[in-house]
């Protein structure tokens, strides 16, 4: 569904550019390379300034709360920039999962085979994303010799306790291709809440770990800019009834389980910054990362691989 969805964007965008060249090079005899510079500097232009609006209203949004501030302007747009340019790549990625990304069931049973049965992983993305996210982070653990799965849930706008029986469905996929008892679950942002939803649902007897990158436990303010749309954000929302719920569950029945939260210090979706934490688990703050760039940093996948030790 978000494949088919981004594919289209992508489509009109390739066919904005087309036209718009061909008007530009028409009626104002710019050269096709001019043109073609034009249009591209304004599509950047747009993408920063998007992130940009999200980004500054979450830095003046600490300031007026007191909450004290990680960082200083030039880091806030260098993360800014970089943060930009990541969301650019995973439309693409998104868009076109099978080529970006291999299927699971080879590239795991090989693993599997050649690590002495180390434990799988299980990658489950965030809001708006798919399988296609974990295009960087799913072959450096695969390198370390880890077999790794991933999930895609569905529908985008769907309710997070509805996500549980995928992720059920994929964990028991994946102990039976590997005959293993228990997997690692990873979640990324709503993904780390899913996850979450699915021990509560199901119990930890499958699962060895669980470790979230820029999941915010206790909802985020910054979604009151986005106009509702899901009811999967309306869950997300600061004080949302799905997320008091979860909350009341686990201070009853804490995770035996090991919990690692990774929070990047610069991700500005994490409104409260206290909304990242939760009661019992392992907090590790990592300077200078924004929400997705979680996604493709190398002290993201160190993080993960010093859990395992």
């Amino acid at each position: 569904m978000l494949a088919d969805l981004l594919r289209l964007l992508l489509f009109f965008e390739i066919f904005a550019y087309v036209f718009g060249t061909f008007m530009l090079t028409r009626w104002l005899h710019v050269s096709v390379m001019g043109a073609m510079t034009l249009l591209l500097c304004f599509s950047i232009t747009l993408r920063i300034g998007g992130v940009g609006v999200v980004y500054l209203f979450g830095y003046f949004h600490r300031t007026l709360d007191q909450q004290p501030l990680v960082w200083d302007m030039p880091a806030l747009l260098k993360t800014l920039l970089r943060e930009s340019c990541i969301i650019g790549l995973l439309e693409w990625t998104g868009a076109f999962p099978s080529l970006f990304m291999r299927k699971d069931a080879r590239k795991i049973v090989a693993a599997h085979k050649e690590t002495n049965k180390l434990t799988p992983f299980l990658l489950v993305h965030g809001y708006a994303g798919n399988r296609g996210v974990w295009w960087w982070l799913k072959p450096r653990l695969e390198s370390q010799g880890y077999p790794v799965a991933t999930v895609t849930l569905e529908p985008l706008q769907g309710d997070i306790d509805g996500y549980t029986e995928q992720i059920a469905r994929r964990v028991e996929w994946l102990r039976t291709e590997l005959k293993a008892d228990r997997i690692i679950l990873v979640g990324h942002g709503m993904g780390g809440l899913a996850c979450l939803a699915y021990l509560r649902r199901y119990g930890e007897d499958h699962v060895e770990r669980l470790i979230t990158m820029g999941t915010a436990h206790a909802g985020t303010t910054l979604l009151h800019l986005h106009p509702g749309w899901g009811r999967n954000l309306r869950q997300m929302s600061v004080n949302s009834a799905w997320l008091n719920d979860l909350k009341d569950f686990f201070e009853e029945m804490p995770l035996v389980i090991p919990y690692v939260i990774l929070h990047g210090l610069h991700d500005l979706l994490m409104n409260p910054v206290e909304t990242v934490t939760m009661k019992g688990a392992d907090y590790r703050a990592i300077t200078g990362l924004g929400h997705w760039e979680m996604l493709v940093s190398p002290r993201v996948l160190e993080s993960m691989l010093m859990v395992r030790e």
